[in-house]
């Protein structure tokens, strides 16, 4: 499940991605890939250098207001994406191509919350940030850790 918090990452900065040299230490593992955008869909360009058209499932986004302390909403989005299994041959005529790197951080090896930041190569921008866990959000160490990246990247 991912978590979104209404709170913005380094926007006082002029440089955004400073926030990286913030969680340096955190960081534990990071991963490129190319989409392709059109009119026909989404599609992901994998490492084995395949094209697979991904299906994006939708489900409802859950608010709660005041979490961890006032004034701090949390979205919770059980959505998913699923990549299509057969290999897609043909380009689509209209079509985007972005690079988007992911890093993924990390309290400790067992904490269980991933932090997670998407970084458009092309323009070096943040494309988006979320929290990922498979445990409630009432739980005890997801609030300690959520609290513990938000300290970080104020």
């Amino acid at each position: 499940m991912k978590f979104y918090i209404n709170h913005t990452i380094k926007a006082e900065v002029f440089n955004p991605l400073s926030i990286e040299d913030d969680l340096v230490d955190y960081l534990t593992r990071q991963e490129t890939n190319m989409y392709l955008y059109s009119n026909d869909g989404v599609y992901k360009f994998s490492q084995n250098k395949t094209l697979n058209k991904m299906s994006y499932i939708d489900k409802p986004i859950v608010k709660i207001e005041n979490y961890i302390k006032e004034n701090m909403t949390l979205f919770m989005d059980d959505s998913f994406i699923r990549t299509e299994k057969e290999e897609t041959e043909c380009i689509p005529f209209n079509h985007v191509v972005k690079t988007i790197r992911k890093n993924t951080y990390q309290t400790s090896e067992k904490a269980p919350v991933l932090f997670v930041i998407e970084i458009n190569e092309t323009d070096k921008n943040i494309h988006n940030y979320y929290f990922l866990t498979k445990e409630e959000h009432t739980n005890k160490f997801v609030q300690d850790d959520i609290s513990t990246f938000l300290s970080l990247i104020k």
